[in-house]
């Protein structure tokens, strides 16, 4: 029997995670509110998801979810056996070694589930954008088929999301939550998510979205919404992404940045 990831369920439902959740359905306000982002564009990390329901769960988490049976096959009892024999697997490659090592790179976890992330391998990373457009490239980019019955249901949507960078997490978190640095030993850890950068966030969880994570630990809500109604999306296109040269090949353009070893790596995950 197949199962869904859980969804919001309603636009009070989704509006209760965010300390912003704004709906745009005409031109008018898609011009406003992204003039307003473009111009605070370097202050704040943006993601882009193809519908207003889903929530924002990693990919590791989305394996576990989905394939939870093929992972107890390969020897992975939990959740947290996955990351770790991700991490070691990858390590273990003398490419990856030599590639971390001529470019004076920390041998660490973070570092490794990064690359793996990269490449479109599972991990608990989140990856942001320092770019609105690009951003909200990724909210519109493969959209999925959808009929204009005229409704404004959620998945009538699709949306972006922006936190503000240079967040004080010391002075922000409740008192039990400790955000230092350690290796990723999730079991033995407190860790619940930890900021990668500006624009990656690790999240330590099986089954929790990053939003509600943070919302558990942090005294206040980060995250803002802006969800787009998808009649607008070919106006996103023209009117936004290619005047400014967001395309496919200008977002998608990884190069040679790590060692090809690690696509072997994936392939026999």
């Amino acid at each position: 029997m197949f199962v869904e990831l859980p969804k919001y369920v309603s636009s009070s439902d989704k509006d209760s995670r965010y300390c912003q959740s704004l709906y745009i359905d005409n031109e008018q306000d898609l011009k406003n509110v992204f003039d307003e982002l473009i111009a605070h564009n370097d202050e704040y990390s943006y993601r882009g998801i193809c519908d207003a329901r889903y929530k924002m769960y990693s990919s590791s988490q989305r394996l576990w979810f989905y394939d939870d049976q093929r992972m107890l096959r390969l020897g992975c009892n939990n959740y947290y056996d996955t990351i770790e024999c991700l991490i070691k697997l990858a390590a273990s490659q003398p490419e990856v070694q030599q590639y971390i090592q001529k470019n004076n790179l920390p041998a660490n976890d973070f570092l490794i589930l990064a690359m793996l992330q990269h490449f479109g391998s599972p991990s608990p990373m989140l990856d942001f954008s320092n770019n609105v457009l690009k951003g909200l490239f990724f909210a519109v980019d493969n959209m999925p088929a959808w009929t204009d019955n005229g409704t404004n249901r959620l998945e009538d949507f699709v949306s972006l999301y922006f936190i503000r960078r240079n967040i004080d997490w010391g002075k922000n978190m409740k008192d039990n939550v400790n955000l230092q640095y350690r290796q990723v030993r999730p079991e033995s850890s407190n860790i619940f998510f930890l900021p990668i950068g500006e624009k990656s966030f690790y999240n330590n969880t099986k089954d929790i979205p990053l939003v509600e994570v943070m919302n558990t630990v942090c005294n206040t809500k980060y995250f803002h919404c802006v969800n787009i109604r998808k009649h607008l999306v070919p106006l996103v296109h023209s009117a936004y992404l290619q005047t400014n040269g967001i395309t496919h090949n200008s977002v998608y353009c990884i190069g040679n940045t790590y060692p090809d070893q690690l696509q072997i790596v994936f392939d026999n995950i």
